[in-house]
């Protein structure tokens, strides 16, 4: 069994280890213990064992919210009636710990092998658990008729740290096996590797089930805590002067107002220099588009993050740490970022104490230039003609469908980004195959759906504000591969930000000469504090499938986790992942950055069917990768309360 697993520091391992069903428990039957959130377990094992078969089942399951696991598993007999069964599992805990928090007895009820038609492991149940110091009981009630069909009980015996003994009734057998796990921690891994052995007592012949395990965190850069400030790097971090401001320029120092639209590219006083230097800081971190200034009494900021690629929060926590080092915390601040040279959004800067950081801070979307005293003219480090050349893999996968268990392709996918005026992006992607199964081989079953080196997308978008928290954004040129022709689409993010309602569409022409329209209209939420995004699509897609997609996703840290249901010609479930593969500061922008960027890969399956035969090409939206949501908004993260968080780990 290989698993990976997030656990939190100090958790009892008999709480949430790894079960050989892909659920948490003890062999194969399930403790009423979820996983925390963030914590998952990846499985490999030769469960169930089958006379005559190898049999191998791989298992994900994720701690995706307070109380709420979630798993996904794939198992293949290579017998000849041997299924090949792709399915979705879930465990519910009871917040009985929220009327006490130390209760050692927990309740939950869960579902497995949810999916299509064909259950080889189908089985709902209510489990209860207690803890009674190194020992975990468990019982419950499953329906069956799959698997534990009637009353099951287990229980683990912590033997030593990472050392468990466990025995079971499944319903059916008695079974006894070992559990261990090592931890990496002191290597600096947060991870742990382990395995887990079983055999039933009552079944002859006698076989041995096994399993490998690997645990991790999902969280990056970030826990239940919070983000974790972005680590400084001496004088590169961009520290403005050795020489500590002084006179009105120590925080919390009154300031003389200044004239609108006065320049202050020569003053002499510590004010004046602390502005300056702190504009120069910001150049030389590498922001662009910067300018510094004062409306009044308060002091602005206005920067474009391209150098912080994994989070909008990580520019937003960097810029507002050297405010506080040029000595200008004190009083009211605001930050205007800005993508491509378009002002997105105004976010004020609490002053004072930490603990007043705790208050909601000031926010604007789509915010008015201000009519400042700025300290230079014009943007300094402007980001026109600044190209970026964005390297990334590609990962196309077919999972547990009549051809095999697992195919792919592994491809090179890079992106050029050229900025050329306010709001004009020139984009293009490639894909190059590197690497690819046997079926996707020349003459294999999947051929097909092997393409050569092509150009994905060859576009120039102009993006532009219409109203208040109203963007515009077109597009013309080459668009997935085939077709040439426009994107258009239309977003609207009210209030704070968390709610955005947008229209996409698309007409083209592909290389048959056959013109394809796309229409859709989207819903998305975002819900601060449990960092979740609930989107919500429907219409006609790109190539021409009406119906409607759902994903719901979580936020740990900068990995992304979610589930998705798409309805069109047939229906499709599967979940996705995302994650940044690029450092958390990259490279300097300038006339050519070289960077990577989020990689992002979904698994699904038909549902409602005999089979999970291949279908591509259904619930594609009419949209670029280069979009407003996901170029502009981060992945739906600038919003008010997304990066008001940056700013309570300042110090």
């Amino acid at each position: 069994m290989l698993a990976a697993c997030l656990v939190t520091p100090g958790r009892v391992l008999a709480e949430n280890g790894p079960s050989l069903e892909g659920f948490s428990g003890q062999l194969t039957t399930p403790s009423a213990w979820a996983l925390s959130p963030g914590t998952a377990h990846l499985v490999f094992t030769n469960s169930p064992r089958v006379e005559d078969a190898t049999t191998r089942t791989y298992l994900v399951d994720v701690g995706f919210l307070p109380y709420l696991e979630i798993a996904g598993r794939v198992t293949d007999v290579s017998s000849p009636d041997g299924p090949r069964d792709l399915s979705f599992n879930a465990k519910l805990q009871l917040p009985l710990d929220r009327l006490a928090p130390r209760l050692p007895f927990a309740v939950a009820v869960g579902t497995q092998d949810e999916g299509g038609a064909a259950t080889f492991f189908r089985t709902r149940y209510a489990v209860a658990s207690a803890r009674l110091g190194p020992v975990t009981l468990s019982g419950g009630w499953g329906t069956g008729p799959q698997r534990m069909d009637g009353a099951f009980a287990g229980g683990a015996l912590t033997l030593l740290p990472g050392v468990e003994a466990l025995a079971e009734w499944d319903a059916a057998n008695v079974n006894a096996g070992l559990r261990l796990a090592l931890s990496l921690a002191r290597i600096g891994l947060p991870l742990r590797i382990g395995g887990v052995g079983m055999s039933a007592l009552d079944r002859r012949p006698r076989t041995i089930e096994w399993g490998a395990t690997l645990e991790l965190p999902l969280w990056l850069n970030a826990g239940p805590e919070g983000r974790r400030p972005v680590r400084e790097r001496g004088a590169a971090a961009g520290r403005p002067s050795d020489a500590k401001p002084s006179g009105d320029a120590v925080a919390g120092a009154p300031r003389p107002a200044l004239a609108a639209g006065e320049s202050r590219t020569t003053g002499s006083t510590a004010e004046e220099e602390a502005l300056g230097a702190l504009e120069a800081s910001l150049v030389r971190i590498g922001f662009e588009e910067v300018r510094v200034g004062r409306d009044g009494d308060t002091l602005v900021v206005e920067y474009e993050n391209s150098v912080f690629n994994h989070a909008e929060a990580d520019g937003v926590y960097v810029v507002a740490r050297e405010i506080a080092r040029a000595g200008l915390a004190g009083g009211d601040a605001v930050l205007v970022l800005k993508q491509n040279g378009l002002r997105i959004a105004e976010l004020g800067l609490p002053g004072g104490p930490p603990a007043g950081r705790e208050e909601r801070p000031g926010w604007k979307l789509d915010p008015p230039e201000r009519r400042a005293a700025w300290v230079s003219s014009q943007p300094r480090n402007r980001r026109a003609l600044h190209a970026s050349l964005v390297l990334a893999p590609g990962l196309t996968t077919f999972v547990a469908t009549q051809v095999g268990v697992l195919d792919y392709v592994v491809s090179f996918r890079p992106d050029v980004v050229l900025p050329l005026w306010p709001g004009a992006t020139g984009f293009a992607r490639f894909d190059v195959p590197l690497a690819w199964s046997d079926d996707l081989r020349d003459g294999g079953a999947l051929q097909q759906y092997r393409d050569d080196p092509r150009v994905e997308y060859a576009l120039l978008h102009q993006a532009f504000p219409v109203a208040g928290g109203l963007w515009a954004m077109v597009g013309g040129g080459i668009f997935r591969t085939t077709d040439a022709g426009g994107l258009g689409e239309l977003l609207w993010a009210p209030g704070d930000g968390a709610l955005a309602l947008g229209v996409q569409g698309s007409w083209s022409v592909n290389d048959q000469g056959d013109e394809r329209r796309g229409l859709t209209g989207s819903g998305r939420l975002a819900f601060a504090p449990l960092d979740l995004v609930a989107t919500v699509r429907a219409g006609q897609f790109v190539n021409g499938d009406r119906g409607a997609t759902v994903q719901l996703a979580r936020w740990f840290g900068d990995t992304q986790f979610g589930l998705f249901l798409t309805w069109t010609d047939v229906s499709i479930a599967g979940a996705f992942v995302s994650v940044p593969l690029t450092p958390r500061r990259d490279m300097r922008p300038g006339w050519i950055q070289v960077r990577g960027r989020r990689f992002a890969h979904d698994v699904g399956t038909v549902v409602g069917e005999e089979r999970n035969a291949i279908r591509t090409g259904l619930g594609i939206a009419p949209l670029s990768p280069w979009n407003l949501e996901a170029s502009y908004l981060d992945d739906a993260r600038v919003t008010r309360d997304g990066l008001a968080g940056a700013l309570r780990t300042l110090p």
